[in-house]
């Protein structure tokens, strides 16, 4: 135990609670799960209402509707959203494939590439 004025900190208890937070993400979810349908059907809910209010009631939308109705406007944003997929892709899984595969440290594996060893 830490004596802190105030307050009586107990070696380990944060890492005891983020290893049971760790192995309560990490067990396998069914798509029934309430934990994996409620909050896509939520997300979609959520979408929809976020739609209808710039459609019709914001007086000024975050996109004109008219443009979503072009040909370029649609492409560039998805075009920016598999940028955006891509780069998450990568900041994510190249560092775990370096820490699983090339068996480096945590420390090595999530370096920028421009700082030398």
């Amino acid at each position: 135990m830490l004596s802190v004025p105030e307050y009586e900190i107990q070696r380990g208890s944060s890492g005891e609670v983020s290893s049971e937070w760790n192995i309560n993400c990490l067990t396998p979810c069914q798509w029934s799960d309430p934990w994996v349908f409620v909050p896509l059907a939520l997300a979609g809910c959520f979408f929809i209402i976020f739609i209808l209010v710039e459609l019709l009631v914001a007086p000024e939308p975050i996109l004109a509707p008219y443009l979503l109705k072009q040909k370029v406007p649609v492409l560039v944003g998805i075009s920016n959203f598999l940028v955006a997929l891509c780069n998450f892709s990568v900041m994510y899984f190249l560092p775990m494939w370096f820490q699983t595969v090339a068996l480096t440290s945590a420390s090595m594996a999530g370096r920028p590439p421009s700082i030398p060893f």
